[in-house]
């Protein structure tokens, strides 16, 4: 996931979020581009899915997961992104 820096409401009411900048490319071109066999793909996946499994604990609901707002970094770390539609679910509701 990528890093929280900064979260609020703006003057005008609108809220926002400060995430760090991720230099990558999409998941899907990335494994594309380096031809990555079944077990590298299911490891990148299960981080992934480790990072949904995180958020979701935290009662966040992304809303928006596609290759786009998965970023692999040159080190090979996938970050889960654009967070700009999620939804904070209240604890014990909906």
């Amino acid at each position: 996931i990528a890093q929280l820096l900064d979260a609020g409401v703006s003057e005008e009411g609108t809220p926002y979020i400060v995430m760090e900048l991720v230099e990558g490319v999409p998941i899907d071109v990335y494994c594309r581009e380096r031809q990555l066999n079944a077990a590298s793909r299911i490891r990148l996946f299960q981080q992934i899915a480790g990072a949904i499994d995180f958020i979701h604990r935290n009662l966040i609901v992304h809303r928006d997961i596609k290759p786009a707002n998965i970023l692999v970094t040159a080190e090979g770390v996938p970050k889960l992104l654009d967070f700009g539609i999620s939804r904070v679910l209240k604890p014990g509701g909906r």
